[in-house]
Protein backbone atom coordinates (compact mmCIF):
# COMPACT_ATOMS: atom_id res chain seq x y z
CA UNK A 1 0.00 0.00 0.00
CA UNK A 2 3.09 2.59 1.07
CA UNK A 3 4.52 1.96 -2.44
CA UNK A 4 1.04 2.35 -4.18
CA UNK A 5 0.78 5.71 -2.81
CA UNK A 6 4.68 6.86 -3.02
CA UNK A 7 3.85 5.77 -7.19
CA UNK A 8 0.80 7.58 -6.97
CA UNK A 9 2.85 11.04 -5.40
CA UNK A 10 5.73 10.66 -7.98
CA UNK A 11 2.98 10.56 -10.79
CA UNK A 12 1.60 13.79 -9.36
CA UNK A 13 4.94 15.66 -9.54
CA UNK A 14 5.71 14.55 -12.63
CA UNK A 15 2.79 15.32 -14.20
CA UNK A 16 3.28 19.01 -12.01
CA UNK A 17 6.09 20.03 -13.65
CA UNK A 18 5.51 18.49 -17.26
CA UNK A 19 2.89 21.10 -16.97
CA UNK A 20 5.36 23.98 -15.75
CA UNK A 21 6.80 25.54 -19.22
CA UNK A 22 8.76 28.53 -19.11
CA UNK A 23 7.44 31.58 -21.37
CA UNK A 24 9.76 32.82 -24.09
CA UNK A 25 10.27 35.98 -22.08
CA UNK A 26 11.66 34.30 -19.06
CA UNK A 27 13.66 31.38 -21.31
CA UNK A 28 15.87 34.25 -22.51
CA UNK A 29 15.82 36.00 -19.02
CA UNK A 30 17.38 33.15 -17.71
CA UNK A 31 20.22 32.79 -20.13
CA UNK A 32 23.75 32.08 -18.53
CA UNK A 33 26.98 32.31 -19.66
CA UNK A 34 26.55 35.44 -22.01
CA UNK A 35 25.92 39.22 -21.96
CA UNK A 36 22.44 40.00 -21.75
CA UNK A 37 21.55 43.63 -23.25
CA UNK A 38 17.78 44.54 -22.96
CA UNK A 39 16.36 48.34 -24.61
CA UNK A 40 13.02 49.76 -23.93
CA UNK A 41 11.59 51.78 -25.97
CA UNK A 42 8.43 53.50 -24.79
CA UNK A 43 4.92 53.31 -26.96
CA UNK A 44 2.44 56.10 -27.04
CA UNK A 45 -0.83 55.10 -25.59
CA UNK A 46 -4.02 56.07 -25.11
CA UNK A 47 -4.72 54.21 -22.17
CA UNK A 48 -3.18 56.16 -19.21
CA UNK A 49 -3.77 53.01 -16.41
CA UNK A 50 -0.99 50.73 -18.52
CA UNK A 51 2.61 51.84 -19.66
CA UNK A 52 3.48 49.98 -22.61
CA UNK A 53 6.88 49.38 -24.18
CA UNK A 54 9.01 47.63 -27.15
CA UNK A 55 11.87 45.70 -25.56
CA UNK A 56 14.83 44.18 -27.20
CA UNK A 57 16.61 41.75 -26.01
CA UNK A 58 19.93 40.91 -27.07
CA UNK A 59 22.36 38.13 -26.48
CA UNK A 60 24.84 34.68 -27.85
CA UNK A 61 24.30 37.23 -31.20
CA UNK A 62 20.39 36.59 -31.39
CA UNK A 63 18.09 40.09 -30.70
CA UNK A 64 14.30 38.88 -29.28
CA UNK A 65 11.37 41.65 -29.30
CA UNK A 66 8.53 42.25 -27.17
CA UNK A 67 5.34 44.39 -26.39
CA UNK A 68 5.57 44.51 -22.93
CA UNK A 69 2.39 46.14 -20.87
CA UNK A 70 2.78 47.36 -17.14
CA UNK A 71 -0.18 48.33 -15.09
CA UNK A 72 0.42 49.91 -11.47
CA UNK A 73 -1.25 48.46 -8.68
CA UNK A 74 -1.92 49.32 -5.03
CA UNK A 75 -0.35 46.78 -2.51
CA UNK A 76 -2.09 46.90 1.08
CA UNK A 77 -1.88 49.22 3.70
CA UNK A 78 1.48 50.44 2.70
CA UNK A 79 0.18 51.58 -0.34
CA UNK A 80 3.35 50.63 -1.75
CA UNK A 81 3.32 50.23 -6.11
CA UNK A 82 3.74 47.15 -7.52
CA UNK A 83 4.04 46.54 -11.16
CA UNK A 84 1.73 43.60 -13.11
CA UNK A 85 2.85 43.14 -16.66
CA UNK A 86 1.97 40.96 -20.07
CA UNK A 87 4.62 40.34 -22.66
CA UNK A 88 4.40 39.54 -26.14
CA UNK A 89 6.93 38.56 -28.35
CA UNK A 90 6.89 39.57 -31.39
CA UNK A 91 5.75 36.16 -33.26
CA UNK A 92 2.56 36.43 -31.18
CA UNK A 93 1.84 39.98 -31.46
CA UNK A 94 1.65 38.69 -35.16
CA UNK A 95 -0.66 35.80 -34.36
CA UNK A 96 -2.80 38.19 -32.12
CA UNK A 97 -3.53 40.48 -34.80
CA UNK A 98 -4.98 38.15 -37.07
CA UNK A 99 -6.68 36.71 -34.14
CA UNK A 100 -8.50 40.22 -33.20
CA UNK A 101 -9.45 40.46 -36.57
CA UNK A 102 -11.57 36.76 -36.10
CA UNK A 103 -12.41 37.83 -32.97
CA UNK A 104 -13.95 41.14 -34.20
CA UNK A 105 -16.46 39.52 -36.48
CA UNK A 106 -17.72 37.34 -34.16
CA UNK A 107 -18.12 39.99 -31.37
CA UNK A 108 -20.69 41.46 -34.14
CA UNK A 109 -22.33 38.24 -34.03
CA UNK A 110 -22.09 37.86 -30.14
CA UNK A 111 -23.46 41.13 -29.62
CA UNK A 112 -27.03 40.70 -31.23
CA UNK A 113 -27.71 37.16 -29.85
CA UNK A 114 -28.80 38.23 -25.91
CA UNK A 115 -26.63 36.14 -24.48
CA UNK A 116 -26.51 37.14 -20.62
CA UNK A 117 -22.50 36.26 -20.53
CA UNK A 118 -20.14 35.31 -23.19
CA UNK A 119 -16.16 35.65 -23.15
CA UNK A 120 -13.92 34.87 -26.24
CA UNK A 121 -10.31 35.25 -26.30
CA UNK A 122 -6.96 34.42 -28.28
CA UNK A 123 -4.67 32.87 -26.00
CA UNK A 124 -0.78 32.77 -26.85
CA UNK A 125 1.35 29.87 -25.84
CA UNK A 126 2.78 32.27 -23.51
CA UNK A 127 -0.75 32.67 -21.70
CA UNK A 128 -1.47 36.17 -23.26
CA UNK A 129 -5.06 36.46 -23.86
CA UNK A 130 -6.95 39.33 -25.98
CA UNK A 131 -10.38 39.34 -26.36
CA UNK A 132 -13.89 40.29 -25.27
CA UNK A 133 -16.34 39.88 -23.12
CA UNK A 134 -20.15 40.52 -23.39
CA UNK A 135 -21.77 40.99 -19.84
CA UNK A 136 -25.54 42.44 -19.90
CA UNK A 137 -25.58 43.65 -23.50
CA UNK A 138 -22.37 45.36 -23.07
CA UNK A 139 -19.12 44.65 -24.91
CA UNK A 140 -15.72 45.34 -23.35
CA UNK A 141 -12.27 44.64 -24.94
CA UNK A 142 -9.29 43.50 -23.15
CA UNK A 143 -5.42 42.49 -23.13
CA UNK A 144 -4.34 39.95 -20.14
CA UNK A 145 -1.80 37.74 -18.77
CA UNK A 146 -3.45 34.25 -17.55
CA UNK A 147 -0.74 33.08 -15.83
CA UNK A 148 -1.84 31.78 -12.29
CA UNK A 149 -0.17 33.84 -9.86
CA UNK A 150 0.42 36.53 -12.16
CA UNK A 151 -2.58 37.92 -13.06
CA UNK A 152 -2.72 40.94 -15.53
CA UNK A 153 -5.75 42.37 -16.87
CA UNK A 154 -6.19 45.53 -18.98
CA UNK A 155 -9.84 47.07 -20.19
CA UNK A 156 -10.17 49.32 -23.57
CA UNK A 157 -14.02 50.74 -24.51
CA UNK A 158 -13.16 49.47 -28.60
CA UNK A 159 -11.35 47.27 -30.43
CA UNK A 160 -9.47 50.03 -31.76
CA UNK A 161 -6.92 50.95 -28.93
CA UNK A 162 -6.13 47.61 -29.20
CA UNK A 163 -5.16 47.14 -32.72
CA UNK A 164 -3.18 50.29 -32.51
CA UNK A 165 -1.41 48.83 -29.50
CA UNK A 166 -0.56 46.13 -31.60
CA UNK A 167 0.34 47.94 -34.71
CA UNK A 168 2.82 50.26 -32.72
CA UNK A 169 4.70 47.93 -31.39
CA UNK A 170 5.05 45.64 -34.82
CA UNK A 171 6.46 49.29 -36.95
CA UNK A 172 8.57 49.60 -33.85
CA UNK A 173 10.06 46.16 -34.10
CA UNK A 174 10.49 46.80 -37.49
CA UNK A 175 12.29 49.99 -37.01
CA UNK A 176 14.50 48.41 -34.49
CA UNK A 177 15.62 45.66 -37.13
CA UNK A 178 16.81 48.08 -39.15
CA UNK A 179 18.97 49.54 -37.02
Amino acid sequence: MKKIFIIIILLFVINLFSNCQESKLDQILTQTDCILKSESYRLQSSSASATLMVVKYSYKEQNSYFLMVKKPQINGAYNTTSFFEASIEEEDLSKCRIALKTILNQAMTDEINGVEFIENKYITTDKFAIGYYILKGKIKWFMANTISGKKFSLEFKNVAEIEIILQQAQIKIEELKLL
